[in-house]
């Protein structure tokens, strides 16, 4: 009984440390990545001497600024849920991406470039906020690479133990997982030779 009382504690210390202190941690780490992100628009505007009224500095910037803005009300199950009801709806997808591409529309080969490049980048950062600020995918992705360094460790003492060669023991030595067998078998101890 006092063992699941220890569990149970260590789950709730485990969430509160995630809700209050890694959480927050994320949204800023992210906050920080979009800021720098408009700063580089605004420098390279001011570099190009394109004024800062124009268009374009105005639409990339606005865009920051509402990612900015609701990124912490941002979450993998809204994002789905919008891109089922968008799919749902034909209209109304092609409505807003007439919208959106009219809003940055241009000429200029070069402001092409920069607005594609900003977009993508905001949506990688958004993206990645979006993942890392779930403990549900933060917790699969940490086992994900601690079974990918299991995997390279053991990989790579199989491949020390012995030659490579065809057939099973390419993928794993058969060997080394019958001397394993044989040895923990209480009734068929090997003898070293």
């Amino acid at each position: 009984m006092p063992s699941n009382l220890v569990l149970g504690l260590d789950i709730l210390l485990l969430i509160v440390l995630w809700k209050v202190v890694l959480r927050k941690s994320i949204l800023d780490h992210h906050r920080d990545r979009l800021f720098d992100l408009r700063d580089s628009v605004r420098e390279y505007f001011v570099r190009r001497s394109v004024p800062l009224s124009s268009p374009i500095y105005m639409e990339l910037r606005d865009l920051i600024n509402a990612h900015l803005r609701f990124i912490d009300d941002m979450n993998l199950t809204s994002v789905f849920v919008y891109s089922s009801e968008v799919d749902r709806n034909p209209e109304l997808g092609a409505y807003l991406k007439e919208q959106i591409d009219k809003r940055f529309s241009t000429r200029d080969e070069n402001l092409i470039e920069l607005v594609e490049s900003t977009r993508c980048q905001a949506v990688l950062i958004l993206t990645q906020y979006m993942v890392q600020s779930s403990l549900i995918l933060m917790a699969v992705v940490a086992a994900r690479g601690i079974l990918s360094i299991a995997c390279g460790i053991f990989r790579r003492v199989l491949l020390k133990r012995g030659k490579e060669s065809r057939g099973i023991d390419s993928i794993v030595r058969a060997d080394l997982l019958e001397e394993f067998s044989y040895s923990s078998s209480s009734s068929g101890r090997m003898k070293p030779a």
